[in-house]
């Protein structure tokens, strides 16, 4: 979410299509909605998607952070309130269950 009130991506996917705008690997992207989509709802929350990617991906801590700041900072992106950090917790936990849990 920007300044502006406007988000970069989707809140939420509602199909494996709507996240052609992630990658061009349609089998994957149909793999990790379907894994994703545990509630059966036809929806997976962007931000749980995000913070498993960023989980994922190699790198050095300090972008790791960096990027989580310019996710979750809403309000600024060198600084994250109290709420915001809450959110990031929320949604990397949920994600991170998500991703362990068997389908």
């Amino acid at each position: 979410m920007t300044k502006s009130g406007n988000s970069p991506l989707p809140l939420i996917f509602t199909s494996p299509e709507h996240m052609k705008v992630l990658s061009n690997k349609q089998d994957a992207v149909k793999e990790i909605f379907r894994h994703m989509d545990y509630r059966g709802h036809n929806r997976i929350d962007a931000l749980e998607l995000i913070s498993g990617i960023l989980l994922a991906v190699e790198g050095k801590f300090e972008q790791y952070i960096t990027n989580v700041l310019f996710i979750f900072g809403f309000t600024q992106n060198t600084q994250i309130t109290k709420l915001e950090f809450e959110f990031f917790l929320d949604s990397f936990f949920r994600s991170i269950m998500t991703l362990v849990t068997p389908p």
